[in-house]
């Protein structure tokens, strides 16, 4: 009994970092990005699942999420939407990887991120992209600003809560607190005070933990099996 008691106090107290460097479906090259929309609708890495979609008349046009490894804005880049503003990713520097993301109007709660199981979601680290950051550098006054707001849904798209992550003028990492409990999706919007701010975001190193009760009934099984073992004997 001591033993599964331990199992389940250090279990929950085990965060995972969901950092986009790979994926189940998708592999990038040196500077590389791929969009969910080109995937069938889906990105996976860890214990999250980022959708979106990708078409091409009349605007050529993508929203949802994508995965970026881009350093430097590339020739076919050109937006420069595709880059972070700081050209890396949060954790690992040069060649790391981070999810990009643009408003997806149609989906009615924004740049959709589910999770596998539900999760306590802790933090991210969150950036703007080259092109946002250029264009708050060129048009932007002391009164403007630019910010995401976050929203925790449950099982039944039911909101939760939300944060709002402040990005204007930001052209590094930042680290946002979330604390948010038993979430299994993430719905992030985008607000801004000039209509014709490009509505990316780049984000990386989301910091969370399985959720304690279904951790706890993972151990109150493993008990329950080791008492009907004793009774059997």
């Amino acid at each position: 009994i001591i033993f599964c008691l331990t199992f389940i106090a250090s279990a929950s107290a085990t965060a995972s970092v969901i950092d986009f460097d790979t994926g189940t479906d998708y592999t990038l090259g040196a500077e590389e990005y791929v969009l969910a929309g080109d995937q069938g609708g889906d990105l996976s890495s860890g214990n999250a699942q980022v959708s979106g979609y990708h078409y091409t008349t009349p605007w050529d046009y993508w929203g949802g999420f994508g995965v970026s490894n881009r350093t430097t804005v590339g020739a076919d880049d050109t937006w420069h939407q595709f880059t972070s503003a700081p050209g890396t990713d949060h954790s690992s520097g040069a060649g790391g990887a981070y999810a990009i993301a643009f408003d997806d109007w149609e989906s009615g709660v924004g740049c959709l991120l589910n999770f596998v199981e539900a999760q306590d979601v802790k933090g991210a680290w969150f950036t703007n992209v080259a092109w946002t950051s250029e264009y708050m550098d060129e048009n932007y006054g002391p009164e403007d600003y630019y910010r995401l707001q976050v929203t925790a849904y449950d099982d039944s798209m039911a909101e939760l809560g939300t944060r709002i992550v402040n990005l204007t003028g930001v052209k590094d990492w930042q680290f946002y607190k979330m604390n948010f409990e038993n979430v299994h999706a993430l719905g992030i919007t985008m607000r801004s005070s000039d209509d014709w701010t490009p509505y990316y975001f780049s984000m990386d190193d989301i910091t969370s933990v399985p959720e304690p009760s279904m951790i706890w009934s993972v151990g109150m099984g493993i008990l329950a099996l080791t008492g009907m073992r004793r009774r059997l004997r």
